[in-house]
């Protein structure tokens, strides 16, 4: 199982370090916004200004997605050539042939975007059949 995994437990990495003054301010967010770190993560999040961007739903921004989120895009700090995000179009998600390739990263997805809608209705639509970045 590979770090693009949603079943990998990445608590213990990719989190970002902040210095005593910001880290005492995160620490006055709500809890659940500190808690989540098996694929978020939350001080990224803090740092970037995310938390200001909170939907009602409680649904940060994807600046601070680990490489494990089923929607992990690259709107992410982690995503890179190793770790290659997918991409969001309007409401629909779509995965890079990365992650596409992995049929139980593919499996998790779609279980993920089968329950609530981060975004209103999700979709998925496969890099194959989505157009480039800035194709018209």
């Amino acid at each position: 199982m590979g770090l693009l995994n949603p079943n990998v437990d990445l608590r213990g990495l990719f989190n970002t370090r902040l210095s005593p003054e910001e880290e005492a301010a995160f620490r006055l967010q709500p809890i659940e916004r500190q808690m989540d770190t098996w694929d978020y993560d939350p001080r990224a999040a803090f740092a970037g200004g995310g938390f200001a961007a909170y939907a009602a739903n409680g649904h940060g921004g994807d600046y601070g997605k680990k490489p494990n989120h089923p929607t992990f895009s690259e709107e992410s700090k982690y995503s890179n050539d190793m770790f290659p995000g997918g991409r969001w179009a309007d409401s629909s998600f779509i995965p890079s042939p990365a992650m596409y390739a992995d049929a139980p990263r593919m499996r998790g997805l779609l279980d993920y975007l089968k329950g609530p809608a981060e975004n209103g209705q999700v979709m998925m639509v496969s890099p194959y059949i989505a157009k480039p970045k800035g194709a018209k």
